[in-house]
């Protein structure tokens, strides 16, 4: 075949072959198994994907239709898990991304197994990460990137609320979905390769909204954040200062969080941040005390290192005696 322009429209075709370059459309070609294409070919995708064009084809998918059937899942379960496992991955685009994340953490609210919703979250993860390289790969290396990046480029205004959709999301699958109770590791890393960035927000976000329901893997999380947090060179996160207040509100509800916050903020905070935030805290806390009573003890160097001024280490010093000693927390 060749032609300047292709349009394929509920066809039953099972396989095409184009020698030159075309701007192909595909609208809903399910039967399509095997597609060879010349160098240069554009291709727009309506419905289902072929195998050959994943990753290759601009696919487009009607964001009102996945939401009608996320919210019919109730009444047909297993027919719309299959048709979402095929929608959903093809919204990887920036701006569809957001919706679908949001609409696979509401799946799962819904009620949908798990260990599914999970399996769609991982292969629209693996379009999206695909999709910002000129490499191409196959499906098993996606999937493998995929199990080891936590990274989202979603559209500036909102791309918090789809962040924190695909925390909570994971958050629910970690103790059922072992893939999901591993991804923990990567999201460590995110935090840690970028401190400043939207994971690392969407991590600390969390952490404030610590509850008696927050499950056990989510603790565990936020200690292996706080610990690579403590190994970084002192005092070079700048925004720390911030996130630190923001988690006073927290403290308590943990005790190795507790543990692992507190050498972070020591670690990480100049002196006058150090003291607003153990005060924050309580200095009833016993552990805050001790805190306190280290800052005191250590070298004079140490402390002027994390003062803005110098002249100010024996004044802070003077502070960390008096609010450890003190009976107001």
């Amino acid at each position: 075949m060749t032609s300047e322009r292709m349009m394929l429209c509920h066809s039953a075709v099972e396989s095409l072959e184009i020698k030159e370059p075309t701007e192909l459309s595909l609208m809903h070609c399910p039967s399509l198994n095997k597609v060879m294409l010349a160098p240069l070919t554009t291709v727009q995708c309506q419905g289902a994907v072929p195998d050959a064009l994943l990753g290759v084809a601009t696919v487009v998918v009607d964001e009102s239709l996945v939401k009608s059937l996320v919210s019919a899942y109730p009444q047909y379960p297993e027919t719309i898990m299959v048709k979402l496992a095929t929608l959903i991955p093809s919204m990887s685009p920036s701006v569809p991304c957001l919706k679908a994340l949001q609409l696979l953490q509401q799946l799962s609210e819904l009620g949908a197994p798990l260990e599914q919703v999970w399996k769609i979250r991982l292969d629209l993860s693996a379009m999206h990460l695909a999709s910002r390289t000129k490499r191409r790969r196959d499906s098993t290396s996606k999937t493998a990137i995929a199990l080891s990046h936590w990274k989202w480029q979603l559209p500036d205004d909102l791309c918090r609320e789809g962040w924190q959709s695909d925390y909570q999301l994971w958050a629910k699958c970690a103790p059922v979905v072992p893939e999901a109770f591993y991804y923990r590791h990567a999201m460590v890393r995110a935090c840690a390769n970028h401190p400043d960035g939207l994971a690392m927000q969407t991590v600390m976000y969390a952490m404030a909204r610590h509850s008696n329901q927050t499950s056990t893997d989510e603790i565990d999380l936020w200690c292996e954040v706080m610990d690579v947090m403590a190994a970084k060179e002192p005092l070079s996160l700048a925004n720390w200062a911030t996130q630190a207040r923001m988690l006073t509100a927290r403290y308590g509800g943990d005790q190795q969080l507790d543990r692992a916050y507190l050498a972070t903020c020591e670690r990480l905070l100049h002196l006058k941040d150090l003291l607003d935030v153990l005060v924050r805290i309580g200095c009833h806390h016993p552990e805050v005390r001790a805190c306190l009573l280290n800052i005191a003890q250590r070298s004079r160097d140490w402390r002027e290192e994390r003062c803005d001024n110098i002249h100010e280490a024996d004044s802070f010093r003077a502070k960390a005696i008096a609010l450890a000693i003190s009976r107001v927390g």
